[in-house]
């Protein structure tokens, strides 16, 4: 694993900025390929699904779906992200004072439990509000009834740990595999019903299957990965509770909360059916999985260079980090420029073959999310860079405020323009986070750079 070193007296890295470029591109390459191949195994599993099941029942689906999301976020720690900057510093700290080396599999431990805990919680939860959710959006009893089975999924849901390990690893090429190799047995699932004209309930199970099997891989994969870099001695006798520390626990509550207010972005299925109807409801979720396909694509760059900024953050090489967080920002809103000019030429001709007429009027939408994308794309990088800086809390800030622009903008725009005003609605929360985002990226490395010129 390469590792930032740094003097502990002049703080110079002996890593240069060019070689952090260079594994960013690299890894990116790699996350970037199975992700296209994952998304375009994810479209067709839709497209199955939305064929065989019609705008109405393929809605329904996508409620109970959307619902148990919502649930999984409000119960997530989003404990990759905690992990992986405390386990930065733990390695720096490492390398000054050997005798700390052990805090990375302490920290990784308790990452674990804490998944299990609240994976466990989320499937509860999913049983006990779905009732509840079912008087609010005056859900269909079927849609009440697919949400509670989405427990199993939830149950299993365990994907915060095991997706840093991976990362801060720079296993790139397992978690790509892992991802494809998932994508590949739920679209096999779908097909299989599909094939033998199973009904809603089948569908369901196929789903719920997948999304099961992919967790299960994730941990398998993760576990091996870790085995590799420590052994099971060590991993027996190590203590969590030694990595329970209050900064680490501000962390984690800080982005509990900050993933309870993005719970929001998952309203516009449910406001979609609600006033307008569920088949409605099943295109403005076709139009959300075409630009997620372009998110992901995007978020290759998110995922390949956090661990390499909480590197170096934890070095203060804020030149590198800069460069490196500009590059990564450019990159990504190439990406989203590909997608939106490519869906704006072939969109109504792949909607009309790959879903069929009932979800031709998906294109505007489509359109609109694939613009937020390109905005997403443009700003990503200073996230995961505010979160190297160590501060969730302007991201929970970010967050909230974008929250709040998105449920007056739904509110007001869904009851007259339908699902092109949710995807309306959609956009003007990226642009809001973005903007507040990188305003305050640029402040934090701003105050860095001050220091460390203070301090020269």
């Amino acid at each position: 694993m390469p590792l930032v070193r740094t003097n502990a007296r002049n703080r110079k890295p002996t890593d240069r900025p060019a070689s952090a470029l260079t594994r960013l591109y690299g890894h990116a390459r790699r996350l970037f390929s199975a992700t296209l191949l994952n998304g375009v195994l994810g479209l067709a599993t839709f497209a199955i699904s939305a064929q065989a099941l019609g705008a109405q029942s393929f809605g329904r689906l996508a409620l109970a779906f959307t619902f148990a999301n919502a649930v999984l976020r409000l119960a997530n720690f989003q404990s990759w992200q905690a992990i992986i900057r405390f386990t930065a510093r733990a390695d720096a700290a490492a390398t000054i004072d050997p005798s700390t080396a052990a805090g990375r599999l302490s920290l990784f431990r308790f990452g674990w439990t804490l998944d299990l805990c609240t994976a466990a919680v989320a499937a509860i939860a999913s049983i006990l509000i779905a009732p509840l959710a079912a008087s609010a959006f005056d859900w269909h009893p079927q849609v009440t009834h697919a949400a509670q089975l989405y427990a199993v999924a939830l149950m299993c849901s365990v994907d915060g740990t095991p997706t840093a390990v991976l990362r801060y690893f720079e296993r790139f090429d397992r978690l790509a595999l892992q991802q494809i190799a998932s994508a590949t047995l739920k679209l096999l699932l779908v097909l299989a019903v599909a094939l033998f004209n199973g009904g809603f309930w089948a569908f369901l199970g196929a789903w719920i299957g997948g999304q099961v099997a992919a967790h299960v891989l994730l941990n398998l994969t993760a576990a091996q990965t870790l085995a590799s870099h420590h052994r099971l001695a060590e991993w027996r006798t190590c203590q969590w509770r030694t990595a329970v520390r209050w900064p680490l626990m501000r962390y984690l509550l800080l982005s509990n909360l900050d993933g309870t207010l993005r719970v929001a972005r998952e309203l516009d299925v449910q406001v979609v059916a609600l006033w307008v109807d569920e088949a409605a409801a099943g295109v403005l979720r076709v139009a959300r999985q075409l630009a997620t396909l372009v998110g992901r694509l995007v978020d290759a760059f998110y995922e390949a260079g956090y661990p390499e900024l909480a590197r170096l953050a934890a070095a203060e090489d804020w030149r590198a980090m800069n460069r490196f967080t500009l590059a990564s920002a450019g990159s990504s809103a190439a990406v989203a420029t590909v997608g939106l000019l490519g869906f704006a030429a072939l969109g109504p001709w792949f909607l009309r073959h790959a879903f069929g007429p009932e979800f031709a009027s998906a294109y505007l939408p489509t359109l609109i999310l694939l613009v937020a994308m390109l905005v997403w794309g443009a700003t990503q990088s200073f996230s995961p860079a505010l979160m190297s800086f160590g501060a969730p809390g302007r991201l929970l800030i970010n967050h909230g405020v974008a929250a709040l622009a998105y449920l007056i903008l739904l509110a007001t725009l869904v009851p007259t323009y339908g699902i092109s005003g949710a995807a309306v609605a959609l956009l003007g929360l990226f642009i809001v986070w973005g903007s507040l985002t990188a305003l305050g990226y640029q402040r934090l490395l701003t105050e860095a750079q001050s220091s460390a010129a203070g301090h020269a």
